[in-house]
């Protein structure tokens, strides 16, 4: 049986990287830049979406269906640390995010 109360004392705690990313189609060149509060969960929600064929982001939708997956790469570009206070880190996360874009002259997520 799964102890429920442990289960979310346990999710409360975990740690989970927090930073910028990037996702890269090595076939045309192409990067989009996104930030998140858990790299991995951000990995696993894009890559879904992507594979589903519906992606908001059309432009990045589009590279995928015609590059196919294999071309595309998930890179973290910057972690935070985990005891940044949220207001900190939402603020870090947008103003870094800006910046990698202008740096790899890339789309958002």
């Amino acid at each position: 049986m799964v102890d429920k109360k442990a289960a979310k004392r346990e999710a409360k705690e975990r740690v989970t990287a927090k930073g910028i990313y990037a996702l890269r189609c090595t076939a045309s060149g192409e990067a989009w830049i996104g930030n998140a509060k858990d790299l991995k969960s951000a990995e696993t929600g894009l890559l879904f979406a992507l594979r589903l064929g519906g992606h908001i982001n059309h432009a990045m939708q589009a590279a995928w269906n015609q590059h196919g997956a294999g071309a595309f790469r998930f890179e973290v570009l910057e972690e935070f640390d985990p005891e940044l206070p949220e207001m900190t880190l939402r603020d870090a996360l947008k103003d870094r995010q800006k910046y990698w874009r202008t740096e790899l002259k890339a789309g958002a997520i």
